[in-house]
């Protein structure tokens, strides 16, 4: 095929700026598949098509080719690596996926999708390699990189670099997880950690992994709240910045992802997208409560009262703001007359403990309401609960929401279990 004068000058030059043979391999391979890219014509519109479909005027191929050919392969002919190169390798890799599926390649009748996965798994590949250099760049590592390569069949040497890079990360990875559990299991913890793969290019973690480590406890309020801190400080420590992970409890045999907790600089918070992330990836089933979700509810129905009350006052509201308000009564009273039928059909406090909670909010609302009526400026509204928890301040009402929490899980929990 044409070649541009780009990629014969780097064709010439490549074997001079880099000792690596399997870079040097792929920067070629690279420049054949975007060559045979930029260089391919349109063909005739198919006698099937009935649609025009316009392009718009952003050339987002042409700035994805000379960001491979003018910003990557110059740095690929670079001796050294590090993990910048290999997440802007991995980023090109997902343009490279997104320009495949584009719609654009219906004006063609012969789209060059063929040569576009072929550029997507060089990307994926150098990415791999550049990762894995990045985390050991010593002679030796790279030499069993190069020797991986050569013991490949003609043409697959990239490819199986590439896979030695990935088989050397995970064993790696499962190595540090199972550390991790030996030392939970002296502390007297019984933990599970698996992995499952980020879906993100770009990911500079490497494996491109996430973490969930799942700690088997017989009593929430008993065992996981007073643990959590050393749980998450012992996590931390071992896994560092290398991974991101989130640690949840397991009680009756179910994870309960209510309770999955992230660290960070300042304090834990909830992983709301636990459950959505793993799903599928758990080897347990997981618990969801109906009561939590509808104690919570009610929850954030009164905290949108007092929002809405204390911002706006209580006449001259926008018919916006009276629907939010309308809704917000309806869901804190559907809300309540879900806990207090449990209360009614079972013999257990725990549910009385969150119903009272509720009851005890409720008449503060009442009250902040009166404050208002009067004139008078309400000192610690309720809709303020949330942020003083984030900055810090665990006054008495965060820490009753928690362990009311803690104990409306465990007890469905073991009602299920016992069902």
């Amino acid at each position: 095929g044409i070649r541009s004068p780009a990629s014969r000058k780097f064709s010439r030059s490549v074997g001079k700026s880099c000792n690596a043979d399997t870079v040097a391999s792929e920067i070629n391979g690279i420049i054949e598949a975007v060559d045979a890219l930029a260089y391919a014509a349109p063909g005739t519109d198919p006698p099937t098509m009935t649609e025009a479909y316009s392009a718009g005027t952003s050339d987002t191929l042409g700035s994805f080719l000379t960001a491979v050919l003018g910003n990557l392969v110059r740095r690929l002919s670079q001796s050294d690596a590090d993990r910048a190169k290999a997440t802007y390798a991995g980023s090109l890799h997902g343009q490279a996926r997104e320009h495949r599926h584009s719609a654009i390649w219906r004006t063609m009748s012969s789209p060059p999708l063929a040569q576009l996965d072929k550029l997507a798994e060089r990307l994926d590949n150098v990415s791999s390699i550049l990762h894995e250099m990045a985390h050991d760049s010593s002679p030796d590592a790279v030499a069993r990189i190069v020797r991986a390569a050569k013991k490949a069949s003609m043409g697959n040497a990239v490819r199986a670099a590439a896979r030695h890079s990935r088989q050397l990360a995970v064993r790696r990875l499962d190595a540090r997880l199972r550390k991790l559990e030996n030392q939970m299991a002296s502390r007297g913890w019984k933990v599970y950690c698996l992995s499952r793969h980020i879906e993100e290019f770009d990911s500079p973690f490497w494996p491109a992994r996430e973490v969930a480590i799942l700690v088997e406890v017989d009593d929430l309020a008993e065992n996981w709240l007073p643990s959590l801190e050393d749980l998450l400080f012992i996590a931390v420590q071992h896994l560092d910045n290398d991974w991101p992970f989130t640690v949840a409890p397991v009680v009756n045999g179910q994870v309960v992802s209510a309770l999955a907790t992230v660290p960070t600089s300042f304090i834990p918070l909830p992983d709301h997208d636990f459950s959505r992330k793993w799903s599928n990836s758990l080897d347990r089933p997981t618990f969801s409560s109906v009561l939590l979700d509808n104690f919570e509810g009610a929850l954030d129905a009164i905290l949108q009262i007092s929002a809405i009350i204390n911002a706006r006052g209580i006449q001259d509201l926008h018919s916006d703001e009276e629907a939010v308000l309308s809704r917000a009564l309806d869901n804190f009273k559907t809300s309540r007359e879900a806990i207090e039928s449990a209360v009614n059909h079972t013999e257990t406090e725990y549910f009385e403990i969150a119903l009272d909670h509720l009851d005890q909010n409720w008449a503060r609302l009442c009250e902040e309401l009166e404050i208002l009526k009067s004139g008078q400026t309400v000192e610690t509204p309720l809709c303020m609960t949330p942020h003083l928890a984030i900055a810090g301040e665990r006054g008495n009402d965060v820490v009753d929401i928690a362990v009311t929490r803690l104990v409306l899980l465990q007890a469905e929990s073991d009602r299920t279990a016992s069902a």
